[in-house]
């Protein structure tokens, strides 16, 4: 968020960047308990029975989210400079030309 401060976007802006990486942080931490459970499947998986490949539904799912947070913090950050850019500067933005 120091990084973003720096971009002096509208206070609405930087709620939003701040609620979309916090969106971020919760992927990241689920990422990291789908890890978790891969790991103790992996080591147990011979005890339970048909249990042996859903771990790794987990993982993958957990960083498609991971992914699809981190580009959509990223693509709203994009969107907020160029809004912000064009104000400043007066220019017509290309959806508008």
């Amino acid at each position: 968020m120091k990084r973003v401060r720096k971009l002096n976007l509208k206070p609405e802006q930087e709620r939003e960047v701040e609620k979309r990486f916090r969106d971020k942080e919760e992927a990241v931490n689920d990422f990291n308990t789908a890890l978790a459970n891969c790991a103790a499947i992996e080591f147990n998986k011979r005890r339970v029975p048909g249990a042996q490949h859903s771990h790794w539904l987990d993982v993958a799912m957990t960083g498609d989210e991971l992914a699809a947070v981190h580009l959509d913090a990223v693509d709203y950050l994009e969107k907020a400079v160029a809004e912000n850019a064009v104000e400043k500067t007066g220019a017509q933005s290309p959806e508008q030309k």
